[in-house]
């Protein structure tokens, strides 16, 4: 399935069949609920913040790409807690957000994309990491790598000024994890 949205019109093509959505729509909420009506699993561009116009994303897999367990996995391995992940991610109320946890309601696909992100942005940072270790014993990185700790949001910012929230979080999660596995000491 492909999403492109257009001149404020949002289309739907899902691959192999003649199916297409096609709706005049102003925001994505009314893209997405649209779709949904014609049953049809999509996102379009105007899901995704920092994407160019004219983005399009192919969609292999039919029906949600994560369930609520999952979702809960992905929160609480970046750190997150359900208001923030609410408030940042999923742009929605904190109820909301734990129904999708919970199964009781579906996962917009722009959400799950977006955790996949957040997901691949740790992944990044980690091996980021690794490869600055690189030559060093594996058994010598934990005196070799500290890595900070910031106990605050404010205090990570001062030393990270266009940073978010969830960027905070990430870095975190990775430090946290190197520590858990006995490889950096935390500053």
């Amino acid at each position: 399935m492909r999403a492109r949205k257009r001149n404020g019109w949002c289309v739907v093509y899902v691959a192999g069949t003649k199916r297409a959505h096609r709706k005049q729509s102003a925001t994505r909420k009314t893209c997405r609920s649209a779709a949904r009506n014609a049953g049809i699993w999509h996102i379009c561009n105007a899901t995704r913040r920092g994407d160019a116009p004219g983005k399009t994303w192919t969609i292999n897999k039919s029906g949600p790409l994560m369930n609520g367990k999952e979702l809960q996995a992905l929160r609480k391995m970046l750190m997150l807690d359900v208001s923030e992940a609410a408030s940042h991610v999923g742009h929605v109320s904190n109820r909301t957000w734990q129904y999708w946890e919970a199964g009781r309601s579906r996962i917009p696909v722009d959400v799950e994309m977006e955790m996949e992100v957040l997901k691949q942005k740790r992944a990044e940072r980690i091996n980021h990491i690794e490869a600055s270790m690189e030559g060093v014993p594996f058994e010598d990185w934990d005196k070799a790598l500290s890595l900070k700790f910031y106990q605050r949001f404010e205090d990570y910012q001062a030393e990270h000024p266009e940073s978010t929230l969830v960027d905070w979080r990430i870095d975190q999660a990775v430090a946290a994890w190197f520590f858990a596995d006995g490889v950096a000491q935390l500053t």
